[in-house]
C-alpha cells in the first residue's frame, strides 16, 4: 500500500512538472489527406502581452509519407484584425531518411518548436490558419495537425 501511494505521488509529481499549455487543439483530417483548401484554423486567447510563449505544431503523419519536409502557410490574424503571413518547411525526418519524432506502426508523432519567447502584442482572441503548401493539391499520409502555446514563466522587458 505504501509503495502504491508513493508510486502516485511521483507520477502525479513528473506529471505537474511537464509542460503548461495556455491553449492545445487537434483537428484530425479526414481520409488522412490534407487537401489545398483545407485551411486548420486555430483560435486561442491571450490575456497577457508581458509573459512569453513558446508555440508548436504537432503533426501525425504516415511513415509511408513521400517527402522529408512539407511546406505550409502560416497566417496569424491579431483581435484587431491584423494578418502576418509566413511560409515554412517542417523538416519531419533526417537526410539519411529516418522520421523525426515518435513512429510506431504506420504513424509518426512530431512536435515542432514554431517560435520560442513569442509574445502578443494585444490582448484578445487570435486565429493561427494553417494551410499545406506543397506541389501536390491533396497531400496523402498526414493524419492530424494540432497546435500549442506553452506558457513560460519568462516576461519582456
Amino acid at each position: 500500500m505504501k509503495n502504491t501511494f508513493l508510486l502516485l505521488t511521483f507520477c502525479f509529481f513528473l506529471q505537474s512538472c511537464g509542460q503548461s499549455f495556455l491553449y492545445e487543439k487537434d483537428i484530425s483530417l479526414s481520409n488522412n489527406t490534407w487537401a489545398y483548401e483545407n485551411k486548420l484554423d486555430f483560435p486561442f486567447e491571450i490575456n497577457d502581452t508581458k509573459s512569453l510563449q513558446n508555440l508548436y505544431l504537432d503533426l501525425t503523419h504516415s511513415t509511408e509519407f513521400k517527402t522529408q519536409n512539407l511546406y505550409v502557410k502560416f497566417h496569424t490574424k491579431s483581435p484587431s484584425g491584423k494578418v502576418v503571413s509566413d511560409m515554412v518547411s517542417l523538416e519531419l525526418a533526417e537526410k539519411n531518411g529516418v522520421w523525426f519524432g515518435n513512429c510506431g506502426g504506420e504513424w509518426c508523432d512530431l512536435r515542432i518548436p514554431i517560435q520560442s519567447g513569442a509574445y502578443f502584442e494585444e490582448t484578445g482572441t487570435y486565429t493561427l490558419s494553417v494551410e499545406q503548401y506543397t506541389r501536390t493539391e491533396a497531400l496523402k499520409g498526414v493524419k492530424s495537425v494540432g497546435f500549442r502555446v506553452e506558457k513560460t514563466e519568462q516576461t519582456r522587458k
